[in-house]
């Protein structure tokens, strides 16, 4: 199988050489570019698809990340968020998939990327007919806005057990099984509003 595509983007040249000497010697991902700016990483995800892009969060303080998903070619791409201030706060923070703080250990760091890793080579198994019903976008909205099964069955009118059958079936579809990456696919594809994330939260 090919390896992941990744991405790194930190304010930092040491940070972004620390983590591509990371991800190389990893099994699964092979870094296709670092940058330094939030402008760069647009103007690389012009021309390269990634699976995973590593964040610094200090880098989308002053631009909506609105911006990035607009220019994502592949909807699955699945967001890593690094925090270089050990009292940072991570906003929106279930569009990550994952979080590395500057003061995880090495082996914390390597626990976390193979985990992500791991999980997203087996999500590569065989997809259903990837088109929704309007009950799962439904469905879909309400997970991504943050809302436990047994309140989105609340709010429809149905079972949580009708809830979680219909997650099932999403994720199949898909081809997405996290959380964080159901909220881009919801908002790259007009279901709900990056604004609408942060009030969840």
């Amino acid at each position: 199988m090919d390896k992941l595509k990744v991405i790194i983007a930190t304010e930092s040249y040491v940070v972004n050489q620390g983590f591509h000497l990371i991800f190389n010697k990893l099994r699964h991902s092979k870094v296709i570019g670092s940058v330094n700016t939030f402008e760069d990483l647009l103007r690389l995800i012009q021309n390269e698809s990634a699976d995973i892009i590593l964040l610094s969060t200090n880098l989308i303080e002053d631009f909506s990340l609105n911006d990035l998903y607009k220019k994502l070619n592949n909807k699955r791409t699945q967001l890593i968020a690094y925090i270089s201030d050990k009292n940072g706060v991570i906003e929106h923070q279930n569009i990550f998939s994952e979080s590395i703080w500057s003061n995880d250990s090495k082996g914390e760091i390597l626990k976390k990327l193979n985990q992500l890793l791991e999980k997203e080579v087996g999500d590569s198994s065989e997809l259903e007919n990837s088109d929704l019903s309007e009950r799962e976008k439904d469905i879909l909205k309400e997970v991504a806005m943050g809302l436990t099964n047994n309140e989105i069955g609340d709010k429809l009118f149905i079972s949580a057990h009708t809830v979680i059958t219909h997650r099932k079936k999403i994720t199949r579809k898909l081809g997405i099984k996290s959380v964080s990456g159901l909220t881009v696919y919801a908002i790259i594809n007009g279901l709900i509003e990056m604004e609408e994330v942060g009030k969840s939260l």
